[in-house]
């Protein structure tokens, strides 16, 4: 279970990271996560824990702006709460704030039981992704290690 001490490090293991998805559709990007999610052992039922991610993008966008969606599904079959990080070649159409495309994502996959600590995930990788530097890494960088220091803010407190 998850709580106020967990950090991105902890649900972010460098097997879900992904910079060469090759998603060429919003459909194609949310099954290529729950493959990642289902190969490292984070899912107990694959396809509730799709049925629950499209629930959920079907409530409003998941798109942030500047190419970047954060897509999350709370779901009981999710065996353990883990974040998984993507990048496609060429942008596709995605709900977005911005009515843009997006080609970067952070996906949550979050255990029904860690629900109230959801709102807690999301809230660091918010953060993370007010800084243009972790921006730029989540767009760029092939590094996967980099990514996740990124995202965890360890270069936006430089």
């Amino acid at each position: 279970m998850i709580d106020a001490q967990t950090s991105i490090e902890d649900v972010l293991p460098l097997e879900l990271i992904n910079v060469s998805m090759k998603g060429t559709s919003r459909e194609e990007v949310l099954e290529e996560f729950a493959d990642m999610f289902e190969k490292a052992g984070c899912l107990s039922d694959r396809a509730q824990f799709l049925k629950d991610a499209w629930w959920r993008e079907g409530e409003g966008p998941t798109g942030i702006g500047g190419e970047i969606a954060i897509p999350h599904s709370k779901s009981t079959g999710v065996s353990k709460t883990s974040l998984a990080v993507g990048r496609i070649p060429e942008a596709v159409e995605w709900p977005s704030l911005d009515d843009g495309p997006c080609r970067a994502f952070v996906m949550f996959a979050v255990r029904s039981d860690d629900q109230n600590q959801e709102v807690h995930l999301l809230s660091k990788v918010a953060v993370a992704l007010c800084h243009k530097e972790v921006v730029d890494t989540l767009l760029t960088s092939d590094d996967p290690e980099a990514i996740r220091c990124a995202l965890s803010g360890e270069e936006s407190n430089e």
